[in-house]
């Protein structure tokens, strides 16, 4: 309980916000888990709620909790990191069956986030690059060479079976597997929303260029499109979705293959960025105006999407966020906890150029 306020004393805010830090940093809060209720804490504390949310406040701009709507104050990690992962080396894992994954815009981000949160903690990260005929390399074994593995989208199934019967500590990003944790972005609700914002706008005859099939961000991408479609009224025309492989060529051959059968199209939602710019490309090699013709989508919000011919309306997650969760939760597992299940984080809709307003 916090003591009455006194003279010379410090505002019950940072009495309060000085509590919450220790109780955070001795674990008491724990990573990946929620403060109480602001209602709890206020008559826990026997403050009020200004008092709370100024504490609050100041928790969240030093990254150590993120206020998510609906759910609570989520601690991202603790500040004692001596023992967990400080001076230890984690690998972030990429595939290589599709090209070179860390020069992808996206993943290049992520991975620079990451990196980041590393080296403002005292962890070294390095880069591993897999193909589904490698062999697992040993040393992602080896817990005193490598003490977590991040394991970016789409890898061999093998090679995250081989770290998981290691019993190493394990986050998956862009992908999910049972009994592993996992961060995902909302697709399904991003390209949802995408797609009704198209239609809200006047685009009725809407194409979707998928990524990769096989790909988890890719079905269920799709499954948001599909969805939005049906939700309002339109029917879903299989021959209005053309696969990429989430390059900028593949968005560019997509959108050419589409047009050569649907002359009339009117709006685009591309499963990135990189195959959206690649559309409008196709689109205005086609003398068609954007947005006034064709309305695009992307999603990731990669910072080439500024640099389009027209600044892309795209689908956005917080990947500073990301960042701080992956190592948190990796940090869990070092330290005995044990979570499980896959974490969905807000995907918000970037409105630009490419697209009209309501």
């Amino acid at each position: 309980m916090l003591e009455q306020e006194k003279p010379n004393r410090k505002p019950k805010y940072l009495a309060l916000y000085d509590d919450l830090c220790k109780k955070i940093s001795n674990g008491e809060y724990g990573a990946d888990t929620y403060l109480p209720p602001e209602r709890e804490i206020s008559e826990l504390y026997n403050v009020g709620r200004i008092t709370v949310r100024n504490a609050l406040d100041i928790l969240t701009k030093e990254g150590k909790i993120r206020r998510i709507r609906g759910a609570g104050n989520l601690v991202l990690f603790s500040n004692n990191r001596e023992s967990y992962l400080e001076d230890k080396t984690i690998a972030f894992v990429t595939s290589g069956d599709y090209g070179e994954k860390l020069r992808q815009p996206f993943i290049e981000l992520l991975f620079h986030n990451i990196e980041t949160v590393c080296r403002s903690n005292g962890i070294k990260i390095f880069n591993v690059t897999l193909k589904k005929e490698d062999s697992m390399l040993e040393m992602l074994l080896d817990k005193a060479v490598c003490a977590g593995i991040i394991f970016i989208g789409y890898v061999a199934e093998k090679f995250i079976q081989a770290a998981k019967q290691a019993e190493m500590p394990i986050v998956l990003i862009s992908n999910a597997f049972e009994g592993l944790v996992s961060i995902n972005a909302s697709n399904v609700d991003g390209c949802f929303d995408a797609t009704e914002h198209l239609i809200k706008t006047g685009s009725s005859k809407i194409a979707f260029i998928s990524g990769i099939q096989s790909h988890h961000n890719s079905i269920l991408r799709q499954t948001g499109y599909k969805r939005a479609l049906l939700c309002n009224g339109l029917s879903y025309d299989e021959s209005l979705v053309k696969d990429g492989d989430w390059g900028y060529e593949s968005g560019y051959d997509a959108m050419q293959a589409l047009l050569a059968q649907h002359s009339n199209i009117d709006g685009v939602v591309a499963a990135n960025d990189m195959m959206a710019c690649g559309a409008i490309k196709a689109l205005t090699q086609a003398s068609l105006s954007i947005p006034t013709d064709v309305q695009v989508f992307g999603f990731d919000n990669i910072e080439l999407g500024w640099f389009a011919p027209m600044a892309l309306s795209t689908v956005g997650i917080d990947t500073q966020f990301l960042s701080m969760l992956a190592i948190g939760l990796l940090e869990n597992q070092t330290n005995g906890y044990a979570p499980k299940g896959n974490t969905l984080l807000a995907a918000n809709l970037v409105l630009r150029e490419t697209t009209r307003s309501m």
